[in-house]
């Protein structure tokens, strides 16, 4: 996977509604709760190029994408 470096990323899903979500990379990581509709996103700060690094996405369940790269897209 591969973020656009020098700008905000958003991250997005579903989960249950108001099911609590927290994303983490790097040395960042930002909380929010699912709606009622169950959908919920997150923007992540700019990051400079490089990688690789681990995207996690924490709820109920966890989900980890490795090789997570920051550059042009």
């Amino acid at each position: 996977m591969e973020l656009q470096q020098n700008q905000k990323d958003r991250v997005r899903g579903w989960a249950e509604p108001d099911e609590e979500i927290t994303v983490s990379i790097e040395r960042q990581s930002r909380s929010t709760r699912a709606g009622r509709d169950s959908r919920w996103l997150v923007e992540l700060d700019p990051m400079t190029a490089g990688g690789p690094q681990t995207l996690t996405v924490k709820a109920k369940n966890v989900v980890s994408f490795e090789d997570v790269m920051a550059g042009e897209v």
